[in-house]
């Protein structure tokens, strides 16, 4: 269930037949015409796109699941709200159908497993009774298969409705949140008790005031987290520059040493008498700044050493 219940679905996902919003330019003039991919190094990709190559790429697997469920849902006039990423409403909501509680047919007999007993008493039976006896343990394995398909078609649905329940949840939970939350809005002065006020009196004078200065404090903070953020993301792009320079210089000396070291070894210098190999650089880190809010940090993103 976690990989149902953690699964997002892309736009990709529930139209998987529609062509990706932006055509690479291939080798037909045709306009919007798809090329063959450009081979990409596996030792480039990131972790989590690289792929097994013991991998079987036909397996069904979960998010599989989630794939073909999505679309059959997105393709439903009662289901679609549930793989959409807008809030839904409580006519929306109230399509979902009760969970059915599901039993075995009446109409599937159970095996009769006695028949296991009589296994002992077989030595002394006539051939006519071990065929009959043969018949019968055949006709008990066929309503255990029929018992089975009948189970595990049950399982798949009750599965299928706690699905589909949780995401209803899901749906729910969204809006519930919304509505807890509101929107933030400094429209409005309550006045104490409910009772009228006049508009000229101090007390409403002052506590406008008292929310313009406010507003104007926040906008002020605002221009200020801007600037922060436009100076970190101007100081982020100067050390990039420099460490790509610090990375080139490097190569170059290892380079170098090399060489260096090739000849030394060609004209007889002893392993301990060799030149070290250059240090590679530290990558130069940016100030810290601690006015500078989380936020900026996850928008502007962590660097990687290479």
């Amino acid at each position: 269930m976690t990989a149902f219940h953690q699964h997002e679905f892309t736009h990709r996902d529930l139209h998987p037949d529609s062509p990706p919003s932006s055509p690479r330019a291939g080798s037909s003039t045709f306009p919007g015409s798809f090329s063959d991919p450009i081979p990409i190094d596996p030792a480039l990709l990131s972790p989590k796109r690289r792929r097994d190559p013991a991998s079987d790429p036909d397996m069904f697997t979960p998010t599989k699941r989630m794939r073909f469920l999505g679309v059959g849902l997105a393709n439903t006039s009662s289901g679609g709200f549930l793989v959409s990423k807008t809030k839904a409403s409580a006519l929306q909501i109230s399509k979902v159908s009760a969970p059915v509680f599901e039993r075995i047919p009446d109409e599937i007999e159970a095996p009769d497993w006695s028949i296991l007993d009589q296994q002992n008493s077989l030595e002394n039976l006539p051939r006519s009774a071990l065929e009959e006896h043969c018949k019968n343990l055949q006709l008990q394995l066929c309503r255990s298969k029929q018992l089975d398909v009948a189970r595990e078609a049950i399982s798949v649905g009750q599965n299928a409705q706690l699905i589909v329940q949780n995401m209803t949840m899901n749906q729910l939970q969204k809006a519930l949140h919304e509505k807890e939350k509101g929107k933030k809005s400094d429209r409005t002065l309550m006045f104490p008790g409910g009772k009228g006020r006049h508009l000229t009196a101090d007390e409403v004078i002052a506590q406008k005031l008292a929310m313009e200065e406010a507003k104007q404090k926040e906008e002020v903070e605002k221009a200020a987290k801007k600037t922060r953020k436009e100076v970190k993301k101007a100081e982020k792009a100067e050390i990039e520059e420099r460490w790509k320079k610090m990375l080139a210089v490097h190569a170059a000396a290892v380079e170098a040493w090399e060489v260096q070291r090739a000849r030394l070894r060609e004209a007889g210098t002893r392993a301990k008498d060799l030149p070290k190999k250059p240090r590679r650089p530290l990558k130069p880190k940016p100030k810290p700044a601690d006015d500078v809010s989380d936020d900026d940090d996850n928008e502007s993103g962590s660097d990687e050493e290479e």
